[in-house]
């Protein structure tokens, strides 16, 4: 496991591994290092594009804009291709069909390769040479499993550890710097002993500080360096913007002077906050959401049992239409000349079980004085039917305050009625008959009610029959 954790250029524990595209790993510092800058095409020799029996290599650009090349034995089945040539078309003349190679990576790689901006690196495990583009190492995806690996795996051995510690020395000695013994996490300095018993005691506001190895140290930095995030066009800048169209983080430099000066940024930090909120938002309704899918899945689960009785029934719906297709067979064929026929049986027999009576006319109704009352200029009038006879309907009839004629007022089955709108201070006669298909009974016995003058105020009904004036408050 320790062997397959150090740089293969340097020997020691990956630093800053970056991933290249043949899938070995490298430190930051050593690709930089054996990183190489390709001249233009015009100075290059072997461009013939007519040699075709040479042994060419043909690039490939991967998804981190590098090319990994490789001789035409590791490509069996693509044609040899100078990539030294401007005028190839990517399609070489008395070629197989299957012979024909993309222009779109190349043609990125030709241009790049024109302008003199072209590196290439040799893998030093694999003697594979990779095309990078303008950015060189810097554009290689950084290999962040491996360096967590290393971090877990810890400072390495004794050697090492004792090693880079010898490496490390004292930052405030004033002439011949000795080797550090520690250094404190909170000032991000390496002492001495004598420099930190002289600059660094354990006492006042110091004495909470912590002191670690220089190798802990050393580690500790790169870590909190490695958190800084740097523009990879300017090393020496900060991501503090975020660009809008491209969608990816950029320092003041690329949106004032580089590729992003004409697009939409934002503050890192405000964008941040914004896609948090989203975020949440996203995650709130995605949680909603994935309640609404627990609820449904449970209501389908308990379906299951009207699933089994479904099939039950559709079994039993089976076996009776079988049943039925085996009577209809063996029942005789009928005759296309058939007789209509009438079942009058039951409408007979309601016949026989008829009651006849004979109905007569209804008898006089009598009106009930207690329960009759008057109300500023309306009058309410109760009554009730005579104990024989059936009543289907009653009229009421009112007269028009002066002793003049009567006018039907209400006709129906009840046996109350309120009549509004008469005039003030004024005396009504009222009388009520009943009605059935017979014929009609007598009018009752009339009943007098008096109006308020203007006002709530007592009032007397008056029973002609018994010329009794009965007084109602």
């Amino acid at each position: 496991m320790e062997e397959e954790l150090k740089c293969p250029v340097c020997s020691r524990y990956f630093c800053n591994p970056v991933l290249l595209p043949c899938f070995h790993s490298l430190c930051m510092v050593c690709a930089v290092q054996i990183q190489e800058l390709l001249p233009p095409f015009g100075q290059q020799s072997g461009g013939n594009c007519g040699n075709s029996n040479s042994n060419s290599t043909v690039g490939v650009l991967d998804e981190a804009g590098a090319v990994s090349v490789g001789s035409e034995q590791d490509l069996p089945d693509i044609d040899k291709l100078s990539i030294v040539s401007e005028t190839d078309s990517g399609v070489i003349c008395n070629s197989r069909p299957n012979s024909y190679i993309g222009s779109l990576g190349f043609g990125n790689i030709f241009s790049q390769a024109s302008s003199g901006t072209l590196f290439s690196i040799r893998c030093p495990v694999c003697k594979k040479i990779i095309y990078l583009d303008e950015h060189g190492v810097q554009a290689l995806p950084k290999s962040s499993i491996l360096e967590s690996i290393i971090e877990k795996f810890g400072c390495g051995s004794e050697e090492q550890t004792t090693e880079d510690s010898d490496l490390i020395k004292c930052q405030l000695c004033e002439q011949d710097s000795n080797d550090a013994a520690c250094m404190c996490e909170q000032c991000e300095v390496f002492y001495c002993d004598s420099c930190r018993e002289r600059c660094h005691p354990f006492r006042g506001p110091l004495a909470k500080h912590k002191l670690v190895s220089p190798c802990q140290g050393q580690m500790l930095l790169k870590k909190n360096k490695t958190k800084e995030s740097k523009c990879q066009e300017h090393v020496d800048e900060q991501l503090s913007m975020f660009c809008q169209l491209c969608k990816v983080p950029v320092c003041y430099v690329c949106a004032q002077e580089g590729r992003h000066i004409n697009h939409d940024v934002q503050a890192l930090g405000v964008m941040c906050k914004t896609q948090k909120n989203e975020l949440s938002q996203n995650l709130q309704s995605l949680s909603e959401k994935a309640k609404s899918g627990t609820i449904f899945i449970q209501r389908l689960k308990s379906m299951t049992d009207r699933v089994e009785i479904s099939n039950a029934l559709i079994n039993r719906v089976s076996t009776a239409d079988e049943n039925f297709n085996r009577e209809i067979e063996l029942t005789a064929r009928v005759s296309p000349k058939f007789e209509l026929g009438f079942d009058n049986e039951h409408i007979l027999q309601s016949i026989e079980n008829m009651d006849f009576y004979e109905m007569k006319a209804p008898g006089q109704p009598v009106i009930i004085p207690e329960d009759c009352s008057a109300e500023n200029n309306s009058v309410t009038i109760a009554w009730q039917p005579h104990p024989s006879g059936i009543v289907e309907t009653f009229t009421l009839e009112l007269d028009d305050g002066n002793s003049g004629d009567f006018r039907v007022v209400y006709v129906g089955r009840e046996t109350m009625c309120t009549v509004d709108g008469l005039h003030f201070n004024s005396i009504y006669n009222a009388r009520v008959k009943a009605h059935n298909n017979v014929g009609e009974s007598n009018f009752s016995e009339m009943v007098s009610l008096q109006t308020a003058e203007g006002f709530a105020v007592p009032f007397a009904c008056l029973n002609v029959a018994s010329n009794q004036w009965h007084r109602f408050v």
